[in-house]
């Protein structure tokens, strides 16, 4: 993991590959410390690079798990993702609630609520340390909505400037919700989707994304479309395949019964066991590894 001058001026594929894949890999790597238990894992792997990790949400009186970090003028925020059949269950809820701010439309009722315990204390806490340095948001699963949902508050309330980078993200906001977020923070969101990965497709039916799509493609698959030979892995500005209701309806159900078995540790192994692997491309690790090869091609 490096430290976080990285980060410091967020870069494009476009503009600037390996510097964007850096950000990108050094982001994952904080969603993926989202999931751990112990707070002394993370401090101890950020004070080898200097980073300052601030209180634990134990101290916030919070539910939902996050922790933030900063070094010099750049600061970080991670969502935990989904880690029991009891998210799983909140997040198959296909209703919506009005946004906090007016004409801003309607999100996801389960990630809402999850933001809804943050803003107390931790958003707020959050700011302060940031000063006026760079934002960063980020996480994987429901950690990535939630965000999203972060980002559009900051900028509403406070017209921060935030960025974000997600990974394996449901999505979030009704159109409206997304028209508004668009509007000021598009070009500042990145949504990473592992190929064949399902839950970016959830939930569907009213729901749609924000930012900008960046897939992790791997030739010679079923989806695959490039021609750079097998194995290799590329990213393209494609979104997810999209399920109709019947498919995400099944899925979400399955999610939220507990059919699918979930690991209780989120990190090295992944979320998800059982269901004849097709959650394998949503675990963590395959952001990862999927994104630590692009950079090494990038680089030979």
């Amino acid at each position: 993991m490096s430290d976080l001058t990285s980060l410091r001026t967020p870069a494009t594929y476009e503009s600037n590959p390996s510097l964007f894949l850096d950000q990108a890999i050094f982001l994952a790597r904080a969603s993926e410390m989202a999931y751990e238990d112990d707070p002394r894992y993370a401090e101890n792997v950020l004070k080898v690079k200097g980073i300052q990790l601030f209180p634990a949400l134990e101290d916030l009186n919070a539910t939902t798990k996050a922790l933030f970090f900063s070094q010099d003028d750049v600061s970080v925020l991670s969502f935990q993702g989904s880690f029991s059949a009891s998210d799983w269950a909140s997040n198959a809820r296909f209703v919506s609630d009005p946004f906090v701010f007016e004409g801003w439309g309607n999100v996801h009722r389960g990630f809402y609520a999850a933001l809804l315990d943050c803003l107390p204390r931790l958003i707020p806490r959050f700011l302060e340390s940031c000063g006026s340095g760079t934002i960063w948001l980020t996480g994987h699963s429901r950690g990535g909505a939630i965000a999203v949902l972060a980002a559009a508050y900051i900028k509403a309330r406070f017209d921060r400037a935030v960025n974000v980078m997600t990974y394996g993200q449901p999505m979030a906001g009704t159109s409206v919700f997304c028209k508004m977020y668009n509007r000021y923070l598009n070009d500042s969101t990145f949504r990473f989707i592992a190929q064949r990965d399902p839950v970016p497709s959830l939930p569907g039916v009213v729901y749609e994304h924000c930012g900008k799509p960046k897939k992790i493609r791997r030739d010679a698959v079923l989806e695959g479309f490039a021609s750079r030979g097998p194995g290799v892995l590329s990213i393209d500005d494609e979104e997810a395949n999209p399920m109709d209701r019947t498919e995400a309806s099944e899925l979400m159900d399955q999610l939220a019964s507990g059919s699918v078995e979930l690991n209780q540790r989120g990190v090295n192994e992944g979320l998800f066991r059982g269901a004849a692997g097709l959650f394998e491309p949503h675990k963590m690790v395959s952001y990862i590894t999927g994104l630590e090869s692009i950079k090494a091609a990038t680089e030979s």
